[in-house]
């Protein structure tokens, strides 16, 4: 039997191995509570991508729960280099380094994580250290265990999980301080005879002093589902709401008694009924982690005052509503009445504007920042982008009844980058500036920088150009001068990381004229298809941007566009040909044959979609010489940056020998 140290040394060897491979050094080598922990990361070798920022974060367990911090690093050259305060009582510390979003990272390292125990400074491994060098191999082993951190998920021996038990519980009380971890690593060692041995396991646990009410609710859990034993259940929980009647169990209780709502106005007087019991600034004072009722509760009630026309409660409710929460009920009832007309624009106006300055004053307090899933950097990002987008909405609500100055006032609420990078709202933007008289050109230039352009939006810039130029010579190098490095770095990236050389299968389509087009008399050009369809709301979104795209190469023998509308029902002839004449876009349009196998308008499309591994439209590809050397699919929402794109690859592969 190999000894609690022995075990914890090779959890140590394993978790120690990915940082000699991914090139993670540490100074000093074991982190030190109380003192500052030098960090230095090569991502050479790693799938993360050259030329892009390597952001850093690290995981801590304290006290026996996890929470994340960022780790900011500076670029040294190949080297990324930052440092960390190691606080107490930290027993455990991981790093992840990544590129784009914390939450969902465009790219991670191939090791994803590295973790490993703290010491204290004399030398000692602190409390809950052992148990976290598990979970974090294990994460299924604690649910507060951040789930897109890490995900090696190996059934790790019985004798680790037991070890890792024997030394924290060296101190037999420290059981009380992780409960529900205890519990899913005995199930984990026991198998089989968890069900024999789990009664005496609970009543010993049951009979701590002075257990939480958090884990007192575990036990019944367990009663209720692994033993079957509703009865003890039922017992322990109205024990805890009896105990405490206003109590977070209590709370949570009485919140899924709203779930039955059968009416909006039963769910305005269960709702307000709730309220009355559990005051939402009562629970404020002392918050529990229990935010999500409130949120619920707050949104299904404004919801129910919105759809039944009760305006004066809803903006009575106001006052008292998180970032998170209005957000939520401005973006499910404001956006869609204005989106669909459902209410007078004045009317969703007397709305919208109260909930717009609402969300400007409270956009930094911190509501969408839990622990595990947003840290206070994420949630501050989450906010400012959830506020750019009510603005967008509210900003053209006013516009459409004719209060431009008053729109142009709310202009400075958006985020730098949430102030150019809506292609369809700059344009909106465009045209409050010129209702009020204010000048363009500074607002056309950002705009181009950022390459959110529409159409419109390029021929006032051109208009701009030529009233001080004298003329459009050189336009093209001026358009080009405004766009960032940093733009043309990443958008060449993604084409190139989008090339490749595969054989396809020759076919047929038919056009509009009843010709066939066939694929082998494209031999000698560069091919551009665009598959659509005309209930694909991005696919006819990216039109005008396909539009300047076509345009550009109109007289490029070298060069040809098709649109090939697929996934379509009953008279889909009619109605793409119908959709192309009514807007006036000037495309040649073919159409999918029927799959012969399903009866589907997918003929083409079918035989291709294996190969994207996937059947989501828009869906653009790239033929030269036979073969498909790009496939891209979706819509980024801006016209400038999608006609960037397409040229980038049509000038690469025509630079081909």
């Amino acid at each position: 039997m190999k000894s609690p140290f022995v075990i914890l040394a090779c959890l140590a060897l394993l978790l120690s191995k990915g940082l000699q491979a991914q090139q993670l050094t540490l100074s000093p080598q074991k982190p030190v509570v109380g003192k500052t922990l030098q960090v230095q990361y090569s991502p050479q070798g790693s799938s993360l991508q050259a030329g892009v920022p390597v952001l850093g974060e690290a995981l801590l367990y304290q006290n026996y729960s996890w929470t994340r911090v960022d780790l900011p690093l500076e670029s040294k050259g190949n080297l990324y280099q930052g440092q960390l305060l190691i606080p107490a009582p930290t027993a455990f510390v991981a790093f992840r380094f990544f590129q784009g979003s914390p939450f969902r990272p465009d790219q991670l390292d191939i090791q994803k994580s590295y973790g490993l125990t703290t010491v204290s400074s004399t030398g000692q491994t602190l409390p809950g250290g052992a148990l976290a060098s598990v979970i974090f191999q294990m994460p299924t082993l604690d649910s507060h265990m951040p789930f897109f951190w890490n995900d090696m998920q190996p059934a790790l021996s019985t004798e680790i999980l037991q070890k890792a038990l024997q030394t924290e519980l060296k101190e037999p009380a420290r059981v009380k301080h992780f409960i529900p971890t205890y519990l899913t690593m005995q199930k984990a060692i026991l198998g089989k005879s968890f069900t024999q041995q789990a009664p005496a396991l609970l009543a010993k646990l049951e009979a701590i002093p002075d257990l939480s009410e958090a884990d007192r609710m575990e036990l019944a859990r367990y009663y209720r589902y692994d033993l079957k034993d509703k009865t003890r259940a039922d017992q322990i929980e109205q024990s805890v709401i009896q105990g405490n009647p206003t109590g977070p169990y209590a709370r949570l209780a009485a919140s899924h008694e709203l779930i039955g709502a059968k009416s909006r106005e039963q769910m305005i007087s269960k709702s307000e009924s709730f309220l009355k019991k559990f005051p939402y600034g009562e629970w404020k004072k002392n918050s529990t982690n229990q935010a999500f009722i409130y949120y619920e509760v707050h949104r299904n009630l404004a919801t129910a005052y919105f759809e039944t026309r009760q305006f004066g409660p809803l903006l009575a409710l106001l006052p008292q509503l998180d970032f998170k929460t209005t957000n939520e009920i401005a973006r499910w009832n404001i956006h869609r009445a204005f989106t669909f007309k459902m209410l007078p624009l004045d009317s969703i106006n007397l709305i919208s504007t109260p909930f717009i300055k609402h969300l400007i004053q409270n956009v930094k307090d911190s509501s969408f920042e839990e622990p595990n899933v947003f840290t206070a950097k994420d949630a501050q990002i989450q906010a400012a982008n959830q506020l750019d987008e009510r603005l967008y909405i509210h900003l053209s609500l006013l516009h459409e009844l004719g209060k431009d100055q008053e729109a142009e006032s709310y202009f400075n609420h958006f985020s730098e980058k949430g102030k150019y990078a809506n292609a369809e709202f700059n344009e909106t933007y465009l045209q409050i500036l010129e209702k009020t008289g204010s000048p363009i050109q500074s607002f056309l230039e950002s705009c181009a920088k950022a390459n959110a352009l529409t159409p419109l939006m390029l021929e006032k810039l051109q208009s701009e150009f030529v009233k001080k130029k004298g003329s459009a010579d050189g336009f093209q190098t001026y358009l080009s001068s405004l766009k960032s490095d940093e733009g043309k770095a990443e958008l060449e990236t993604y084409v190139k990381q989008h090339l490749l050389n595969e054989e396809i299968m020759p076919f047929a389509l038919e056009n509009p004229e009843g010709k066939l087009v066939r694929s082998s008399d494209w031999e000698d050009k560069i091919v551009v298809i665009d598959f659509w369809a005309t209930w694909c709301k991005p696919c006819i979104s990216a039109f005008p941007g396909m539009q300047i795209a076509v345009d550009k190469y109109a007289k490029d023998p070298e060069v040809a566009f098709y649109f090939v509308g697929t996934m379509q029902h009953d008279n889909y002839k009619e109605k793409s040909e119908g959709y192309i004449k009514k807007m006036g876009y000037r495309f040649n349009l073919l159409h999918d044959g029927i799959n012969k196998k399903t009866g589907e308008q997918n003929a083409v499309f079918s035989t291709l979609a294996p190969r994207f591994n996937s059947s989501g439209i828009p869906r653009k590809i790239v033929l030269k010489n036979g073969m498909m050397r790009y496939s891209s699919e979706g819509y980024s929402g801006s016209p400038s940056k999608l006609v960037d794109e397409l040229s980038t690859v049509i000038e690469i592969l025509k630079s081909e020998k």
